[in-house]
Parts: C-alpha cells; structure tokens; sequence
C-alpha cells in the first residue's frame, strides 16, 4: 500500500442507516466512528426500500440487485464485483451473519486474513434456545462455513462471544449511542409516568411487552396510579387502562425527558438490545429485565423477571425520587463516556488500520 490512508469495503444487505432500525443504526455509526478515524470507507448494499441518504454522507456507496431476476446473477452485479475485487482494499468487513451468503462469493479472490465478519447475534444459539432446532442447525452450518474461511469474526457482547466456537478469540463491538441524540433536558412529569419505547414487532420486545403488560402493569395501575406511554410501532391492541401508544416518536430522547422510570423489557431476547443503553442515556430511572440489560455494571433501579421486583422497584423511586434521579445522573454520565459509538467501536477501528 502506497496510500497512508485505509480503505475498507462494507457489505451488508442491510442499508446502514442512522434513521433505520436497530441494525441499520449500528452499521451507521461504526461506519461513522471509522471515518472519524481516518479511515475511507465504500458501503455496497442491497437496493430497495431502505434509505442511503443517511449514510452516502460518511462514505461512498453503491447499491446493487446480487439476484435481479428468477434467482440468476444480475450483469450489473457481477460488473460490480469483479471491479471491487480487483481494488486493493486494507479489510472488508461483512455485516452482518444473515449478510455472508449474499456476499461471500467476493471473498475468494481477497486476502480472507483481512476480512471481518460482524456476526453481530451468534443466530444457531438463540434459536437452539427457543426450540427452533432447524433453523439453529442452518444458522450453525452459516458459523461454520465463516470460522472456516479464516476470518476474522465480531460479535456485541461478550455472552455473544462465548457462545462462539472460533479458533481466534472473536473482537467484541458493543452497542453504542450518539450522545448529540441525548441532549434533551430532564423534566419529570408531575405524575408518576413510565415509558417504554422499541420496536414491538420483534419477537423479544412483543413477549416482554407482553409480559409487562400481563403480570406487571396491573400491579402498578393499582397500587400507585401510574400511567405508561410506549412509543414505537407494532403495539398490539387493545391496551388495559392507563396505557397509551403514542407509535414512532421523532426523538426518543425527548419521548422519555419526562418519564419518572424507563422500562426495558425483552424476554427471549438475543445479543445485546440497543435500547438499554439508550434508556440509560436519557437520565431517567431504569428498570428491566435480564434480556433487556445487558450492561450489569450499571443499575440505577434493577434488574429482574419477577413482577413483584419490578412493582416493588418502582414504588421505591416514587418514594425516594431525589436518590434515583441523582443515581439515575450517574448512569447517564457514565453512559454517554464509555458507550459513545466512537468509544465502543475502538476495535473496529483499531483493526480496520492495523498494518496489513
């Protein structure tokens, strides 16, 4: 290499996306924390639907139909691909599992020493774990294929990590947050309100939705006179009294500015959710469940599955506000430190320009 600047080539089937869901979002920003280090990246993506504005202002981009027709290779794709491969690229990175059969292909006349598949989920364990044995068989034969390859492999916790059989211990790329999307400032509503936000379509979300909803929110309606907003899409109807859906909310900082607690609960969930992290950032009190807080290290109120705990816990901040909102600022500082993307994706980028 001639050049004192590293070129990385990003694929994904997914369109990194800083207004997308939370997959998009996280490709977005450790996208972003590359270039802020130095780095030159090209983004190459599936067409459709899903927006590239976001990212085409950090890196250039190419979108592409790899199957244009009947299952067949589109002429334009195999152009593409031929001429990616032909460039002298300093890594490649390949986001994220569900992306490797799309683009695997590109990888035989690469260096596979210089690719990083960010597995993201470590998908055969999760389904194995909710009884999908098929689909934890398929998944394990995808894991396979890619350890085999040589990569290098990243995953977003280090409960991911372990599950991993990979010969060289896998780089971990924790879930981050953009601290200039938590600026809004704390105004506790008068009455005691909780707030969930997500999105409640995805298996994990919906069954701890549920969850709140079946065993937790009628001990507190009853008990406390709490309300409880929840943003996102895909709530499903009808909602006992006190509960409200607000659906998508332009910030979700400002959403939870006044809520006297935030919720996360995920049940089943897989990884690490993104909007533990995010609850955090907002200086509010947090209460979640075990598959919801993946971060120990932080606990402003607590961390549990058993409703009793949670009704019990947030009768506690209402009796003692001041203390959790002062433990609830500690969290937030400490979030917005070491959970920045640019901070969490140092390995990536630490990799990313390392000699080749």
């Amino acid at each position: 290499m001639t050049s004192t600047v590293a070129r990385i080539l990003w694929l994904s089937n997914e369109t990194p996306d800083r207004n997308g869901q939370g997959g998009q979002r996280r490709q977005y920003f450790q996208i972003g924390a590359l270039v802020a280090g130095g780095v030159d990246v090209t983004v190459v993506t599936n067409a459709g639907h899903q927006s590239d504005t976001s990212v085409r202002a950090l890196a250039h981009v190419h979108r592409t139909h790899p199957r244009a027709w009947r299952g067949l290779p589109s002429t334009r794709h195999g152009l593409l691909m031929r001429r990616l491969a032909a460039q002298p690229w300093d890594g490649v990175v390949i986001a994220h599992t569900e992306s490797w059969g799309t683009w695997q292909a590109l990888l035989r006349r690469m260096d596979s020493s210089r690719v990083l598949v960010d597995m993201h989920n470590v998908l055969s364990s999760w389904h194995h774990s909710q009884g999908r044995l098929d689909e934890a068989g398929r998944w394990r034969e995808v894991e396979a294929e890619i350890e085999s390859r040589g990569v290098r492999v990243a995953v977003c916790s280090e409960k991911e990590a372990s599950l991993l059989r990979a010969s060289a211990p896998p780089i971990v790329l924790p879930h981050g947050i953009d601290p200039d999307e938590w600026r809004a400032p704390r105004m506790p509503a008068r009455g005691p309100v909780l707030k969930l936000f997500g999105t409640w379509g995805w298996a994990p979300n919906a069954a701890g939705l549920r969850w709140f909803l079946d065993d937790v929110w009628p001990r507190l309606e009853q008990a406390s006179g709490w309300s409880c907003h929840i943003a996102g899409s895909g709530v499903a109807q009808p909602l006992p009294r006190g509960v409200q859906a607000v659906g998508r909310v332009g910030s979700v900082s400002d959403f939870l500015s006044d809520a006297t607690a935030v919720a996360v609960p995920v049940h089943n969930g897989v990884g690490a959710p993104l909007k533990y992290a995010e609850a955090l950032a907002s200086g509010a009190p947090v209460i979640a469940t075990v598959d919801g807080a993946p971060l120990l290290s932080c606990l402003p109120v607590c961390v549990s599955d058993d409703p009793g705990r949670w009704a019990a816990a947030l009768a506690e901040v209402l009796r003692r506000p001041t203390h959790y909102e002062r433990v609830a600022r500690h969290a937030r500082a400490k979030v917005l430190e070491e959970l920045s993307w640019v901070a969490v994706s140092k390995p990536l980028l630490d990799w990313a320009v390392q000699p080749a």
